[in-house]
């Protein structure tokens, strides 16, 4: 949140994406956009998850985050424990990725965390690092010319970790399908 304000008070970019894939909630940020009536237009959040889950909101409880902006601005996408990449990756192309891209954004940040990995025992989402490819590989079709940032969050099975990050990134890398 702190980087998309500094992108959007600087004018460097005046409309933010923040694409959160981190298992937990961003509970963190979602106050930040959803608190702040001068984002509106130009700052959209949103969090895929798996709820229930440390912090233990993001799912029933979202409503208190859409005082100000309204749900224009934010975007929750709780899952099931269990949810394994396919299911994973089906709400981010369906739901989460084409609600960031109606912003028109100048610049994606992604909270890039890898703890839903089925081998990090911290949550219990299912995805394997071939998942983090793919959903790198579509952050960059979406958004073919944008520039993305990504900062590394959660992602606990250090064997793994490593793995996942080097999937991700070679995804977001490759040249868009379209």
């Amino acid at each position: 949140a702190v980087a998309a304000a500094y992108a959007l008070d600087s004018g460097r970019a005046p409309r933010v994406a923040l694409l959160d894939i981190d298992v937990h909630f961003g509970n963190g940020v979602a106050a930040i956009v959803g608190g702040d009536d001068s984002f509106r237009g130009r700052l959209r959040y949103a969090s895929i998850h798996q709820h229930p889950a440390f912090p233990f909101s993001g799912g029933r409880n979202r409503e208190k985050f859409f005082d100000k902006v309204g749900a224009d601005a934010l975007r929750f996408v709780p899952l099931s424990p269990g949810v394994d990449g396919p299911i994973w990756l089906s709400h981010l192309r369906q739901d989460t990725l084409p609600f960031l891209a109606d912003l028109d954004p100048h610049l994606l940040l992604v909270s890039a965390g890898f703890d839903a990995l089925a081998s990090d025992h911290l949550a219990e989402l299912e995805l394997l690092p071939a998942d983090y490819r793919a959903a790198g590989a579509t952050i960059r079709d979406v958004f073919p010319r944008l520039p993305v940032a990504a900062g590394l969050e959660g992602g606990y099975d250090c064997d793994a970790l490593p793995v996942a990050i080097a999937a991700f990134l070679d995804g977001l890398l490759q040249p868009p399908a379209r």
